[in-house]
């Protein structure tokens, strides 16, 4: 079992290279991202972009990209589709966000995903290393559902509860977060809660589903030891939650673990240490499905 970061970065260099699509490193921490990925032997990157933004990016961080494999297109969704598509084609390991809005990204994973009737739904996970706590913590979806219906947090759980099986954790523990007014309707959040612990209670889906999931309740319960993995009612709760590394001690990577394998998720605001830590969990990720010889049907 993983345990922290630490061992992230240990296992990416004893398992890498992994071959890694950037998809438009076009900025200076995401180039420097890749040039310290590359040097610890996590990935071997093959870049997608804009060649004269790609150049600029790298100068000054005495970095030759010259050798490195490029494919030269401009507009956001072809990158996207391109370097996507190589990922379902078995042609690379793993994919990372480069200087791109996400939703692109996302377009152009489900339209893969729906070619091949795998997924109905996609997800974004965070990982957080957290002072104190003896495991890594994930919290989702943090990137593409906003207002998720019952079926689509059934879904959601299934894609990180596989995230975490493959960094060792055989049988997480899930908090289904909801608020829980003491007078007018229920929240439909809280019963989605309920319905999702009354579905899974029994452990039938590889996990389990903690009693509580009231704000207050989970208080009480961190208190002795914090679940494995949050599933957030919707999307602001959950974005925020993955971006307290911004203002407490947390350390944070991210992933979309598609059907395929995995695709790095880096903030655009993200420093460079962040986005080498998406990188090392990616080329993780993808050793493991390879090892484990599976098709990810999440």
């Amino acid at each position: 079992m993983i345990n922290d970061f630490a061992g992230i970065y240990q296992l990416a260099k004893e398992k890498g290279p992994g071959k890694l699509v950037v998809l438009a490193p076009e900025d200076r921490e995401f180039m420097n991202a890749v040039k310290i990925a590359r040097h610890e032997g996590y990935v071997e990157p093959i870049f997608i972009g804009n060649l004269e933004k790609m150049q600029i990016a790298a100068e000054g961080l005495d970095f030759n990209i010259d050798q490195i494999k490029k494919v030269f297109l401009n507009d956001p969704q072809e990158i996207a589709d391109y370097g996507i598509a190589m990922l379902f084609k078995k042609e690379t390991d793993l994919v990372s966000k480069g200087q791109i809005p996400t939703s692109y990204i996302y377009r152009a994973v489900i339209k893969e995903e729906q070619k091949r009737g795998i997924k109905n739904n996609i997800s974004v996970t965070s990982l957080l290393e957290i002072p104190g706590c003896d495991h890594i913590v994930a919290v989702t979806d943090v990137g593409v559902n906003i207002t998720p219906d019952y079926e689509a947090k059934a879904e959601i759980i299934k894609d990180a509860v596989s995230l975490m099986n493959l960094l060792g954790y055989d049988f997480p523990q899930v908090v289904v977060l909801s608020a829980n007014r003491g007078y007018g309707p229920t929240l439909q959040s809280y019963l989605d809660a309920q319905r999702l612990r009354e579905e899974y209670g029994d452990g039938n889906g590889g996990f389990e589903i903690r009693p509580e999931h009231s704000v207050a309740e989970l208080f009480d319960s961190v208190k002795v030891s914090p679940p494995h993995v949050f599933l957030a009612p919707e999307l602001d709760t959950g974005n925020i939650m993955a971006k307290l590394n911004y203002v407490i001690p947390v350390k944070r990577c991210a992933t979309l673990l598609c059907s395929a394998g995995p695709v790095a998720i880096p903030s655009r605001s993200d420093f460079t240490e962040s986005i080498v830590r998406d990188m090392a969990l990616g080329a993780v990720l993808a050793a493991r499905i390879k090892e484990k010889n599976i098709g990810l049907k999440i």
